[in-house]
């Protein structure tokens, strides 16, 4: 058993969640690393080749001959992104490996909270088998109250997509099915709302900023090719440079995925202290060794 523990289910600040955020993966990154290559990265690297072949023909492809066949140029490109078979195939892969990626990660954590810090991989991989086909359908569910709401009268909309966006640790901490999963996430996120909100713009610019220069070889390759530069003109170097940016994309998700874990236990802090009750009950039975998470 670990020396320290990390307590999950304490109320944070924004700086506080942030720091937990980057020390949990600092501190778990080779075990959860090992995890996410076997259990995501096939469904990854079989949607980053789809989508690489996608961009670089979308690169390629002669303007004139879209603007002969199609009426203007943004109609061609909504035809194409929803008739190409590379398209569509690297949208599905990359959609199951973000549900992927956030059921290791849960699970993970879940394993490490009800285990005093002790994980097994296996234990992992059935949690995530066992709820994988539910949290699927489920996520379908979401995105359609979520698009729902913004047809009608976009803020609904945008409400419930900061509400509902960790559904996915709600279902599988608490066991709930969708209807509950849901109530439960507009229960929490009452009066926490603008919080949430501005975590999620935190956490997703620092995310993006960390693509953007991992990302980086390869905007420079593609704007090389559309300048028509020497020594770019290799199509096995596009889909590989492609590749590699939409797969780093993908993974780079952990690091949001991680921060709604926080946020969710915080928000069951503020509205049911379950944390403080638990911490109250063992009082006097044994020591319970809780780590600080340091700074980032």
């Amino acid at each position: 058993m670990p020396s320290y523990l990390l307590n999950f289910r304490e109320e944070r600040d924004l700086s506080q969640k942030i720091n937990a955020t980057f020390g949990f993966i600092k501190q778990h990154f080779k075990p959860l690393f090992r995890l996410l290559l076997f259990i995501v990265m096939p469904f990854a690297l079989i949607g980053g080749v789809f989508l690489g072949i996608y961009q670089r023909r979308a690169l390629t492809l002669n303007r004139g001959e879209r603007d002969i066949e199609y009426g203007t140029y943004a109609e061609y490109e909504f035809y194409n992104q929803i008739s190409s078979f590379n398209y569509l195939i690297g949208i599905f892969c990359a959609y199951v490996s973000f549900l992927l990626i956030s059921l290791v990660i849960y699970s993970y954590i879940l394993e490490y909270m009800d285990n005093e810090g002790q994980i097994a991989p296996g234990s992992v991989w059935n949690r995530v088998k066992d709820n994988f086909l539910r949290v699927f359908f489920a996520s379908f569910g979401i995105f359609l109250l979520c698009a729902l709401g913004t047809v009608l009268l976009v803020v609904p909309g945008i409400y419930l997509s900061v509400a509902l966006s960790f559904f996915m640790m709600v279902m599988l901490r608490e066991d709930l099915g969708f209807v509950d999963t849901v109530e439960r996430c507009l229960y929490l996120i009452k009066g926490n709302w603008w919080s949430t909100l501005g975590m999620l713009f935190i956490v997703s610019f620092i995310q993006a900023l960390l693509a953007l220069v991992l990302g980086f070889p390869v905007w420079v390759l593609q704007i090389m090719q559309v300048l028509n530069l020497p020594g770019v003109d290799n199509d096995l170097l596009m889909i590989s440079a492609n590749t590699l940016s939409s797969v780093l994309s993908i993974f780079m998700y952990v690091i949001i995925i991680v921060a709604l874990a926080f946020q969710y236990f915080n928000l069951v802090e503020i509205k049911d202290g379950i944390g403080f009750l638990e911490q109250a009950e063992m009082i006097g039975t044994r020591r319970t060794l809780v780590a600080d998470e340091g700074d980032f």
